[in-house]
C-alpha cells in the first residue's frame, strides 16, 4: 500500500532545491580541476570547457521546456532526474579518470598532422561525452521544479524567485565545502560521491513518500491576453543581454581581483561564493513583490539601471581597497594566515555583492514576463534559462577573447556596465506605450553613472606601482594585458630585473634559475635535449643552452615570451639558434600530448606552492609522465618553492623518490626553495665529477664566478637514503588528492608557512625521535632571521 501523499511544505521544496544545487557547483568543481588535467590550463581549453558545460545547461533547460508539454510534472519523475544526475555524474567522473590516456591516444593516432585543430575537436567531443548527459540533467531540473511548485502560470516571477534564490544559495554552500574542506579531506573522488549522494537521497526520498504536487494551470491563451508589454524577440535579446553581462562582469571581476585576493584555490572559491550569494539573495530580496509588481517592465529597467551604477562603483572600491592592501605579502599571495581569509570575504562583499544583487532580481523579473507569454511554466522558464545561459557563454568569450586584449580588462569591464544600462534603454524605448517618467529616471541613472566613471583608465598598475615602492622598484619596462594573464616587468634600484605575472612576482634575474638549469645537466654526462617547463624570465632556459644541443620550453603565458627581450638584448638571437623551440603550452599537456624525450626535465613552477593548479606539477601522475619522456639516464628536476609547510616538501619528495629510483635535493643558504632531483641510475654528486665538468665545458667564467665545484658541497643536500628514508611516513600528491593546493586546515591547526627566501630544509631527528611534523621547527624546516 502506497503512503498517503502530503502537500510539499516551503521548507521541503527548499530543502530539495539546496540540496540540488550544492551537488550540481560540487560536480562542476571537480570536473573542471579534472578536465583542465586533460586539455590544459590555457585559455582556449578553459574558455571550452566552460562553454561545454554552460552549452549543456543551457541545451538541458530548453529541451525539457520543449518536452513539458508532453511530460506530466511529478515530483517522482524530478527525483528519478535527482537520481539519474547522480549516477551519470559518477560514470562521467569515472570517465574522466580515463581521458587523459584517451586524449592523447586519439589525439597521436587521428590527426598527427594537424595539432591545432585535433586539439579543438577532440576537446569539445570528449568533453561532451564526459559530462554531456550530467549537464543536461542539471539544466533541466529547474524548470521542472518551477512548473512542480507553480500551479499557475500568474505565479511564476514569485516562485521562481524563491527556487532560483534557494538554488544558488545551496551552489554556495557546494562551491565553499568543495573549496575549503572536501578536496582537502576526501580528495576529488569521494567529493563527487558526497555530491551524488545528495541525488540519492533525493531520488530515494521522492519515491518513497512522493508530495502531491499543486496542479498546474494552464494560462491564459496568448492571444486572449492583455498586450505584452513589448516583442518576444526584444524580451529575449535583453535576457540574453543580461546573461552576457554578468558572466563578462565575472571573468573581469576575477583577473581585478588576483591584486586583492591572490591565486589561491581560496581566493577562486570564495570569488564565485560571494557572485553566487549575491544573486541567490536579491532573488530572494525581490521574492514578494515580483507578482505584485504592476509594472514589471519598468523594474527591469530601473534594475539594470542600479545594475550598472553599482558595477560603475565597484570600480571605485576595487581602487581605494587595492590601495590600502599595499603589503609586501600582496606581491606574492594575499593568503599567508587564517585572518586573510576574512578580509578576504568582505572585501569580495564591498565589490562582488551589490551588483549581483540586481543579476539576482532580474531573473525572477523576466521569469514573470516569459511566463506571462507562454501558457506553460516549465517551457518559459526552460527557454529563459537556456537564451539567458547562452548570453553568458557568449558573454564569457567576449570579455576573454575581445574586451582583455582589445581594450583592456578595466575598459572591458566599464563596456559591460555601459551594456546593463543600455539594455534598460532598450526595453525602455521598445515599451507601449511609452513611459515618460520611466525615460526620465533612466537619463538621471545615466547621469550619476557617468560621474561615478573613474578617471584613473588602469587603477591595476596604480595599485601594483604603490606596493613595488615597497621593494626598491624604479622602474616599469612593461605592463601587458592579454587574455591568458597579465604580464609586467619591473625594474629595482639595485639593476635586478623581475617579472610578475597578475601582480605576482613569479620571477627575476637573480641566480636561482641558471641554478636550476646547471646542476642536472651537469650531473647528465652528455645532454643533447632538455625540455624547460615554466619559462619565467629565462634564466633556466639560458643556462641550457650552454650545455645542451637542444632546448625546448613551454610556458603558459605568451606574453612572457615576448617580453623577454626586455630582460635580455640577445633573446632574439637565442630564440632563433638551431634546435631551440618554445611552445606556448601548459607543462601537463606538452608532457601528455608530446611525443619527445629528453635528458634533462626541468620544471620550475610559479609560486606560490598553494596556487591553483599549481598542484598539477607537483602530482605523482605528472611526475610519471615526465620520467617517461626521459631518456635511460636521462635527470629530472623539480623546483619546491617557499613558503610552503614543511609537510608539503615531505609530500612532495616522497611523491618524487616514489616514481624515480634515484633521488637527491639541494638548496643553499637564503634559497627560495628547494631543488629536487631525479633519474633511473644513481645521482653522482662528488666534487671531483662538478669540477671536470665545468672545466670540460668551459662554464667557469667571470659572468659566473659562482658556479664552482664547491658549491654543490656548500648548499645543503639531502641524500637518497635521507629522502626516502625522512619522506615514506607522508602521503605522496596524486591528483586525486591535491593535498599541497589546500593549505587552510595546518594553518587552523596552528601550523605555519617557513619564510620565504631563508628557508634551510634540514634531515629529521632518526626514527623513533621524530617530533611533530606539523610544527614549525620540528626538525625540518628553520627560518635563518
Amino acid at each position: 500500500m502506497n503512503p498517503p501523499h502530503s502537500r510539499p511544505s516551503a521548507s521541503f521544496v527548499a530543502a530539495v532545491t539546496f540540496a540540488s544545487g550544492a551537488a550540481s557547483l560540487i560536480f562542476e568543481v571537480v570536473w573542471m580541476r579534472m578536465l583542465i588535467r586533460v586539455f590544459g590550463i590555457t585559455l582556449y581549453a578553459t574558455s571550452t570547457i566552460v562553454a561545454v558545460y554552460m552549452g549543456g545547461l543551457a541545451v538541458g533547460a530548453w529541451l525539457y521546456g520543449k518536452l513539458s508539454g508532453r511530460l506530466r510534472p511529478t515530483w517522482k519523475l524530478y527525483g528519478a532526474l535527482e537520481g539519474s544526475i547522480g549516477f551519470s555524474a559518477l560514470a562521467a567522473t569515472e570517465l574522466l579518470k580515463k581521458l587523459p590516456w584517451l586524449y592523447a591516444t586519439l589525439l597521436a593516432t587521428l590527426w598527427p598532422s594537424s595539432p591545432w585543430l585535433a586539439q579543438i575537436t577532440l576537446r569539445i567531443g570528449l568533453s561532451i561525452l564526459a559530462i554531456g548527459l550530467p549537464t543536461l540533467l542539471i539544466g533541466s531540473t529547474l524548470p521542472l521544479l518551477a512548473e512542480l511548485i507553480t500551479p499557475r502560470t500568474e505565479e511564476a516571477g514569485a516562485r521562481l524567485a524563491f527556487l532560483y534564490g534557494i538554488n544558488t544559495f545551496g551552489a554556495v554552500a557546494g562551491v565553499l565545502s568543495a573549496g575549503f574542506a572536501l578536496l582537502e579531506i576526501f580528495g576529488e573522488t569521494r567529493t563527487v560521491l558526497i555530491a551524488m549522494g545528495l541525488n540519492v537521497v533525493i531520488f530515494v526520498g521522492l519515491w518513497v513518500r512522493e508530495p502531491e504536487g499543486e496542479a498546474p494551470h494552464r494560462g491564459a491563451d496568448p492571444r486572449e491576453a492583455a498586450r505584452p508589454p513589448t516583442s518576444g524577440f526584444v524580451l529575449i535579446a535583453a535576457a540574453m543581454l543580461c546573461g552576457f553581462c554578468a558572466l563578462a562582469m565575472e571573468i573581469l571581476w576575477t583577473r581585478f581581483l588576483i591584486l586583492l585576493f591572490g591565486t589561491s584555490v581560496y581566493a577562486f572559491s570564495l570569488m564565485l561564493a560571494a557572485y553566487l550569494a549575491g544573486i541567490g539573495l536579491g532573488s530572494l530580496l525581490v521574492h514578494p513583490f515580483v507578482n505584485r509588481a504592476r509594472k514589471p517592465l519598468n523594474w527591469i529597467c530601473l534594475v539594470l539601471s542600479a545594475a550598472a551604477i553599482a558595477g560603475i562603483s565597484s570600480l571605485r572600491i576595487f581602487k581605494t581597497l587595492g590601495m590600502s592592501a599595499s603589503g609586501i605579502q600582496f606581491l606574492y599571495s594575499p593568503f599567508l594566515e587564517t585572518a586573510d581569509v576574512i578580509r578576504l570575504v568582505w572585501m569580495g562583499t564591498a565589490i562582488i555583492l551589490p551588483v549581483t544583487l540586481a543579476f539576482g532580481a532580474l531573473f525572477p523579473l523576466f521569469g514573470r514576463l516569459f511566463a506571462e507569454r507562454s501558457r506553460r511554466v516549465g517551457e518559459s522558464i526552460g527557454s529563459l534559462y537556456a537564451w539567458n545561459t547562452l548570453g553568458g557563454i557568449l558573454g564569457s568569450l567576449v570579455a576573454t577573447y575581445v574586451f582583455i586584449p582589445r581594450i583592456g580588462i578595466q575598459a572591458g569591464f566599464v563596456m559591460a556596465c555601459v551594456l546593463l544600462y543600455m539594455t534598460g534603454v532598450l526595453l525602455m524605448s521598445s515599451a507601449r506605450p511609452f513611459d515618460k517618467p520611466l525615460a526620465i529616471t533612466l537619463v538621471l541613472a545615466g547621469i550619476i553613472f557617468q560621474s561615478l566613471a573613474p578617471a584613473d583608465t588602469n587603477m591595476n598598475l596604480t595599485i601594483l606601482a604603490n606596493r613595488l615602492v615597497r621593494i626598491h622598484a624604479k622602474t616599469f619596462l612593461f605592463n601587458q594585458e592579454s587574455a591568458a594573464a597579465t604580464v609586467t616587468g619591473c625594474e629595482m634600484s639595485d639593476g635586478e630585473k623581475i617579472l610578475l605575472i597578475n601582480g605576482i612576482v613569479v620571477s627575476g634575474t637573480g641566480p636561482a634559475g641558471f641554478l636550476m638549469a646547471y646542476f642536472p645537466l651537469l650531473i647528465h654526462p652528455h645532454p643533447r635535449q632538455a625540455l624547460i617547463v615554466c619559462f619565467g624570465t629565462g634564466n633556466t632556459f639560458r643556462s641550457a643552452l650552454r650545455q645542451a644541443y637542444r632546448v625546448d620550453a613551454v610556458e603558459l603565458v605568451g606574453d612572457v615570451v615576448e617580453k623577454n627581450a626586455v630582460f635580455y638584448g640577445d633573446f632574439t638571437q637565442l630564440r632563433q639558434k638551431p634546435g631551440v623551440r618554445i611552445f606556448i603550452n601548459d607543462g601537463r599537456n606538452y608532457m601528455l600530448t608530446s611525443g619527445d624525450h629528453y635528458d634533462v626535465i626541468i620544471v620550475d613552477a610559479s609560486p606560490p606552492i598553494f596556487s591553483e593548479g599549481t598542484v598539477n606539477l607537483y602530482s605523482r601522475e605528472f611526475l610519471t609522465l615526465c620520467r617517461l619522456r626521459l631518456t635511460g639516464d636521462g635527470i629530472m628536476s623539480l623546483w619546491v618553492p617557499t613558503p610552503c609547510f614543511s609537510r608539503d616538501f615531505w609530500m612532495i619528495a616522497r611523491t618524487f623518490s616514489d616514481v624515480f629510483p634515484h633521488v637527491r635535493a639541494w638548496t643553499w643558504n637564503k634559497a627560495p626553495g628547494v631543488l629536487l632531483m631525479g633519474s633511473e641510475r644513481p645521482i653522482n654528486w662528488s666534487k671531483d665529477m662538478f669540477a671536470r665538468r665545468i672545466r670540460e665545458r668551459g662554464l667557469q667564467t667571470t659572468a659566473f664566478p659562482w658556479l664552482t665545484p664547491e658549491l654543490a658541497q656548500t648548499g645543503w643536500s639531502l641524500s637518497e637514503d635521507e629522502i626516502k628514508s625522512y619522506s615514506r611516513r607522508f602521503e605522496p600528491v596524486t591528483d586525486d588528492r591535491p593535498t599541497t593546493e589546500f593549505p587552510l586546515g595546518r594553518l587552523l591547526a596552528g601550523d605555519h608557512f617557513l619564510s620565504t627566501g631563508d628557508v634551510i630544509i634540514r634531515p629529521a631527528p632518526p626514527p623513533g625521535s621524530l617530533k611533530d611534523r606539523s610544527q614549525p621547527g620540528g626538525g625540518f624546516g628553520e627560518s635563518l632571521r
